[in-house]
């Protein structure tokens, strides 16, 4: 496994699949983003990695570069995608979260629903498919009946929306059979510095491992 560093140092990206030479102007950062999307996972207990499930990683070094990632990840989200995004308080989800809010045109202000649990915005792109974005944060959240209550389940999965889920851990019941992506938010050795780490899918029985090209 290398670690492959852009012209600019926005952002680091460790992985297993990085051919060399890189391409001319295709940058490591987008081309990782690209894959890292590409981690949907079916399985009914696939929220996470597993430690025999490989994972790919990417280290951005400010805030900034975090928000730049969300947005450059909402290019390759599908509607239906489940985004779950665990990690400790203040290691960069809901500057995540902001990125990929920006990116799919959304002007609002993003912050994370804590207290009400989720938040729901209107994608006005008409370039995208996508046409909600639903932010959900289960830190609080006393069970899942709590989210059942508000009507998460007419969001989870739907054909036209995209949720993101931090603190997902609390309702894994709830994630069952939908288009799970799992991203893991670290604190870096540096101040300002995340570490994001994605699982690949599990292989299949007989199989290899597949790596979607984009």
């Amino acid at each position: 496994m290398e670690a492959i560093q852009t012209k600019k140092p926005d952002a680091i990206i460790t992985g297993m699949f990085f051919p060399k030479p890189m391409c001319k102007k295709h940058s490591a950062n987008i081309r990782a983003l690209a894959q890292l999307v590409a981690r949907v996972v079916r399985d009914d207990e696939a929220v996470g990695s597993s430690p025999a499930c490989p994972t790919m990683k990417i280290t951005t070094n400010s805030q900034q570069e975090t928000e730049l990632l969300g947005k450059k990840i909402s290019a390759k989200l599908k509607g239906g995608d489940v985004l779950l995004l665990s990690g400790d308080l203040g290691a960069g989800k809901t500057s995540l979260v902001k990125g990929i809010a920006k990116g799919l045109g959304i002007k609002n202000e993003i912050t994370s629903p804590t207290f009400t649990l989720m938040n729901i915005y209107e994608v006005q792109s008409l370039k995208s498919k996508v046409k909600s974005l639903v932010h959900i944060d289960t830190y609080r959240l006393k069970d899942e009946k709590e989210l059942l209550e508000i009507g998460v389940e007419d969001y989870l999965g739907k054909s036209d929306t995209v949720c993101i889920i931090e603190w997902p851990e609390k309702i894994t019941n709830l994630l069952k059979g939908k288009k799970n992506i799992a991203i893991t938010l670290e604190h870096g050795d540096k101040p300002n510095q995340r570490k994001l780490t994605s699982p690949y899918p599990p292989l299949k029985k007989g199989g290899n491992q597949q790596t979607p090209s984009f």
